[in-house]
């Protein structure tokens, strides 16, 4: 709940009627902002608002709703939908290859390295 706290949303308490957030310097140690700059790392698009509202958008649920039949093959008519749906592929596809490249990071930090000094031994 603190995460979601932190987009000072109405969508979990009642923070502010506008919709949207705001950013003020003083925020760059808050949950959200660290979420908000995580996503533009990764997708290069900083969100501008809380997440859940967006879903409430009847064009987000739209885009989500055809999206298992554009990635079967299935063609998403009108363009602006079909752009929409191509545009929300990239960003999960950017998300995962972040994914995946931190998961292979943490996985060779944790390898062990060679040993410092070989100790081979001739046998006579």
């Amino acid at each position: 709940m603190g995460l979601r706290r932190s987009y000072r949303c109405d969508c979990v308490e009642r923070w502010d009627a506008r919709s949207g957030r705001i950013t003020l310097p003083v925020l760059e140690a808050d949950l959200a902002e660290q979420a908000f700059r995580g996503i533009e790392s990764d997708t290069g698009t900083k969100p501008d608002g809380c997440p859940w509202r967006a879903l409430r958008d009847p064009f987000v649920r739209q885009v989500l709703h055809v999206y298992p039949a554009w990635k079967t093959g299935h063609d998403v008519n009108p363009a602006r939908l079909r752009n929409a749906v191509q545009a929300y592929h990239a960003a999960l596809n950017a998300i995962e290859v972040a994914d995946m490249k931190r998961e292979r990071k943490r996985r060779e930090a944790k390898k062990p390295g060679p040993p410092s000094s070989p100790s081979f031994r001739r046998r006579r």
